[in-house]
């Protein structure tokens, strides 16, 4: 009975041991069989290789290019003064246009004191805006001397029409007298034109074309 026990007890210590290596494998095989690229069917993808295997592209990740930076003129005229030189313009040849309208008038038969009124009050009116646009033009330094004569003309201009407008719409000789006197007032207006011209152009500052004189 010792004897038959001795080896029962070996042929069970076998048996555990070759159940457990037995066992191991299994768990092992399991667990490799459930790997994801078992599952898929294929080999496990190396790295920087698609699952069939062929290498992965990577394109360069683009950089934002740098913006441009806008360049300036290179001139010392204030913002102010540069609007008010293209605004001046502008006027200028809005008071020689007056002034042909004028000539043209007094030269019709029969004369029209009304429409001469009607010209009179709007060349003044366009001085009072050009007046206001002296004080920016003598903030820049070159602007200063044209400031002085161009508000000399526009004070000249308001003269001149108010001399006109104050007399009777029957006074058909103050209303000659006044639009003679703007057109050879405006007919100076190209020495001042010029002046603000040659001003502009050496500052870079580009002006609409000047209009002929009447």
């Amino acid at each position: 009975m010792g004897t038959q026990l001795t080896k029962a007890s070996i042929f069970l210590s076998v048996g555990l041991l070759m159940g457990a290596l037995v066992g191991g494998g299994g768990v092992a095989a399991v667990a490799l069989g459930s790997s994801p690229a078992q599952s898929s069917g294929g080999a496990a993808a190396a790295p920087g290789a698609t699952p069939d295997g062929s290498p992965v592209i990577v394109e360069p990740t683009p950089t934002a290019s740098a913006t441009p930076r806008a360049t300036t003129v290179s001139n010392d005229v204030p913002a102010l003064s540069r609007s008010a030189l293209l605004q001046s313009v502008v006027l200028n040849a809005r008071l020689v246009t007056s002034a042909s309208s004028l000539n043209a008038l007094l030269n019709a038969k029969p004369f029209d004191p009304f429409e001469v009124s009607q010209v009179l009050r709007s060349m003044s009116a366009d001085a009072v805006v050009g007046h206001a646009l002296t004080p920016h033009l003598a903030s820049w330094s070159a602007g200063k001397p044209i400031a002085t004569d161009l508000n000399a003309l526009y004070l000249s201009v308001q003269t001149t029409a108010a001399e006109g407008l104050g007399a009777s719409i029957r006074n058909e000789r103050a209303y000659k007298l006044a639009a003679t006197n703007m057109v050879r007032l405006l007919g100076e207006v190209g020495a001042v034109d010029a002046e603000l011209r040659a001003a502009a152009l050496a500052a870079g500052v580009e002006l609409p074309v000047a209009t002929p004189a009447p």
